[in-house]
């Protein structure tokens, strides 16, 4: 049996379900389960309504048994397994996993079931602070209204809390810059953007920015596989690509020996352009005003 039939296998008595368990322990021992907590979080996401169900009615045996196999060191996967089955879990001196039903599970077991999200995303959220349900609730609600724009860059402060924007800190190593720095200069040299002293001037540079936030890559010729990874014209995504890809190559080149001053300023100077134009403003409004007179400027400047 193949790991996708077997997350997708529903339990509804415990041999079910130790049939499943079995699974995952052969992945593991075999070496083709690359994360316990992974295959967990899994099987947790795929058979959701059974664990909700049987813990909201104090059968914790299931739970136990999944938490065991992930390792109950792992706080992260217990604090996102609590947050979605209103349980209290924790550890006690021993080590051993101690489940008490949340007081008030019944108002609020339709809101979990409804905001359920995957734990890779819940450790993305998890990077800045620790969310409850009512956060989870106030961003998958404003990412709707985000989505039905697609244009619109208005973030409401609950999501911005959970999002990071990228520095220009060098790391200790480049090698895990290298693949992303080429692949992602590609993108960027296909809208014309260069830096440094044989690069564009800052107003032309911030034109191509503002092109490639809306732009249709697929449309340009970039590989479909480098489409995915740069997301949706005119969503979150991309933006966040964009402020990514340049915080990497500027990180890199501060590894590297040479006089490239004016290249950092210019990168540096772009992220924070980025940052203030799209990332932080909450008056869509008066962006969009501000944006159509300088575009009008941009060209007529530069005949763009």
């Amino acid at each position: 049996m193949e790991k996708k039939d077997l997350y997708k296998l529903g339990f509804s008595d415990n041999k079910k379900f130790n049939f499943i368990m079995n699974g995952l322990e052969y992945w593991t021992e075999s070496g083709l389960l690359k994360s316990k907590v992974g295959g967990a979080a899994k099987i947790f996401e795929d058979h959701y309504a059974n664990f909700l169900w049987e813990t909201s009615n104090g059968d914790f045996n299931k739970l136990k048994k999944l938490i065991s196999f992930s390792g109950t060191k792992n706080t992260l996967f217990i604090s996102y397994l609590s947050t979605f089955l209103y349980v209290k879990l924790k550890t006690n001196s021993a080590e051993e996993l101690v489940c008490k039903g949340h007081k008030s599970k019944k108002s609020l077991i339709d809101l979990t079931d409804n905001y359920l999200i995957s734990f890779e995303c819940y450790k993305l959220l998890c990077e800045k602070k620790i969310p409850d349900i009512q956060d989870i609730k106030k961003i998958k609600e404003d990412l709707m209204s985000f989505r039905s724009q697609r244009n619109d860059f208005v973030l409401k402060e609950e999501i911005q809390r959970f999002l990071k924007w990228p520095t220009s800190e060098a790391p200790k190593s480049l090698q895990e810059l290298r693949e992303i720095t080429w692949i992602s200069n590609g993108v960027l040299d296909s809208f014309g953007y260069h830096v440094g002293e044989k690069g564009v001037e800052l107003l032309k540079r911030r034109l191509i920015l503002d092109k490639l936030v809306n732009a249709d890559l697929e449309s340009r010729g970039v590989q479909k596989k480098y489409v995915e990874q740069w997301g949706k014209p005119g969503t979150m995504g991309r933006l966040m690509k964009m402020g990514n890809t340049i915080s990497s190559l500027c990180r890199n080149i501060k590894r590297r020996d040479g006089d490239f001053a004016k290249a950092i300023a210019d990168w540096e100077s772009d992220m924070e352009y980025l940052k203030i134009e799209y990332f932080d403003y909450t008056d869509k409004r008066i962006n969009d005003r501000w944006r159509e007179r300088k575009i009008v400027f941009v060209k007529e400047l530069y005949g763009a």
